[in-house]
């Protein structure tokens, strides 16, 4: 297959605001998220008057009047981190889904069958992480011989060098299938856990961060790994797409406490920084993103860090918030992001029929496409090829989340959070100390949600208002595409975004002490376009 940046073309640009792209309509389906208790539930958009669900897991898909031709996109679940639960040991990343796109010829009225494959589910006790689901289209009338399009997901993690395997296998095959449009990519492995033990008392073990899945820019980049520093530990930034891997922990590696710092998430346009051991004034930075300044038109992101980013100061909540995110750009179609509720499964903000709607434009609401300008402001060379991809796939130009320090000048020692990758990113490893922390189990449930317009899951604002929440060693979420960050002791480790790995939970000198938790695998996904 061909390597999707040879078609996709960025960086070429139009003129005058034109949309050059030969699909400019679409819709989508999500796999489930972590278990079958907790969905991502079901959404509605209207594209050009006709309303879609965004549906979940599988389903049909009728070609409208007209349409002759259709892209189809696929991607993996992504594997979920996993959990030692006994001593000595951090857990690993979870690997990344696949990815494969192709262009078919159809008919009008024909009905294609659609799968998409759930994302690995997360843990406490000890264990794999469990594996992403694969992702598929196949035409329903001669069961795949006449239009098949797959994608694997990735494989769970369990602990040490033990990380999942990003997912291998993709194809596009069917009589159909139009010559010299198939491309693929495959998943990014998750970091693996720290297995450096020392055998002495309070001291814990970073872990590994998730894989981020394969793209249209190739392979997904690889989780960092975890390290253990003695009574300091750090955790690896989760991978963003093509080829950007998270960066790893770091730590002193001695029986006295010392500085250490947690890896960045890998971005969108570049890995992310390991983790540094010595100063208290440093931290590592996310990886940044594609492009250093874009404006995504009709859609507001509070946190528009492109570039990789870290805590400023932890005695500032805001600039703490701010900085430490990465970017999201979402579908372009909704003005301001609302949440699904993991625990409830009640919706955040408007009602869901209103919160997906093309804007119409000639495509311009979602993103310019000419290079130049736009109506939201300068945009930069985003990809103006009549190949470009819709939605999400059109805006992975995030930064990851950055690295936390186990010290500041604020707090002292303490377990500090990771920050949320932008789109195409990985989340921050957490960093922490065995001297310092709260107590009490944190779940994801508790203080994150799916975020609908970004297909991702993101920390609440007012989280990060929380001394428990922010200091506490939670592993960054992955933006679309990319990995968890690794989680610390207490903590709950970073979930992937679509096809991305989950973190690894970290781990403990002691067996009996663990409560930490991995982060579940995003969700498959099925973009079809005409």
């Amino acid at each position: 297959m061909t390597n999707l940046s040879s078609l996709v073309g960025f960086g070429a640009g139009g003129s005058g605001g034109a949309d050059n792209r030969e699909f400019k309509n679409w819709t989508d389906f999500v796999g489930t998220f972590n278990d079958s208790a907790i969905t991502v539930g079901q959404r509605q958009r209207t594209v050009d008057g006709v309303t879609y669900n965004r549906q979940v897991s599988s389903g049909t898909f009728t070609v409208p009047t007209g349409v002759t031709k259709v892209r189809l996109t696929v991607i993996g679940g992504g594997g979920g981190g996993g959990c030692y639960g006994s001593t000595y040991y951090g857990g690993a990343g979870g690997g990344g889904g696949c990815f494969a796109s192709a262009e078919y010829n159809v008919t009008p009225g024909e009905t294609l069958n659609i799968t998409a494959g759930g994302g690995g589910t997360s843990l406490q006790t000890q264990g794999y992480g469990g594996n992403g689901g694969s992702s598929s289209v196949t035409d329903a009338t001669s069961g795949g011989s006449r239009l098949a399009v797959s994608a694997a997901g990735g494989s769970g993690g369990y602990y040490a060098s033990t990380y999942g395997a990003g997912g291998a296998s993709h194809s596009s095959t069917g009589s159909e299938l139009i010559s010299g449009t198939a491309i693929g990519g495959h998943g990014g492995a998750g970091g693996y856990g720290s297995s450096n033990a020392f055998g002495f008392g309070p001291e814990g073990y970073g872990a590994g961060g998730g894989g981020a899945a394969g793209s249209f820019l190739g392979t997904g980049g690889v989780g960092g790994g975890g390290q253990n520093g003695g009574y300091t530990y750090s955790s690896g930034g989760g991978g963003g797409v093509g080829g950007n891997n998270g960066g790893g922990g770091s730590g002193s590696n001695t029986a006295s406490q010392y500085y250490s710092h947690a890896g960045g998430g890998g971005g969108s346009g570049a890995a992310g920084e390991d983790g540094k051991s010595n100063n208290q004034n440093d931290y590592s930075f996310g990886g940044s993103g594609r492009f250093s300044s874009p404006s995504a038109v009709d859609y507001n992101e509070a946190f528009n860090n492109v570039n990789g980013q870290t805590p400023a100061s932890y005695s500032n909540k805001d600039d703490l918030t701010y900085n430490i995110h990465g970017a999201r750009y979402g579908d372009g179609i909704e003005d301001d992001p609302q949440l699904y509720n993991l625990n409830g499964g009640s919706f955040f903000g408007d009602p869901p029929s209103t919160s997906y709607y093309d804007r119409g434009g000639g495509g311009l609401s979602q993103y310019d496409m000419s290079g130049t300008t736009a109506a939201g402001g300068d945009v930069p060379a985003t990809g103006t090829s009549a190949k470009s991809f819709n939605g999400v796939l059109g805006r992975l130009w995030g930064g990851g989340g950055g690295g936390a320090s186990c010290y500041d000048n604020n707090f002292g020692y303490y377990n500090h959070s990771g920050g949320d990758g932008g789109t195409g990113a990985g989340g921050g490893g957490g960093a922490g100390s065995q001297t310092t922390y709260n107590s009490g189990t944190l779940t994801i449930e508790s203080y994150c949600s799916w975020d609908w317009a970004n297909l991702a899951v993101r920390s609440y604002d007012s989280a990060w208002g929380a001394n428990n929440y922010r200091i506490n060693g939670m592993g960054g979420n992955g933006g679309a595409l990319g990995g968890g960050g690794g989680g610390t002791y207490y903590s709950h480790a970073g979930a992937g975004g679509i096809g991305g790995g989950g973190g690894g939970a970290g781990g403990h000198y002691s067996g009996s002490s663990s409560v930490q938790r991995s982060g579940p695998g995003g969700p498959g996904y099925v973009l079809i376009e005409w």
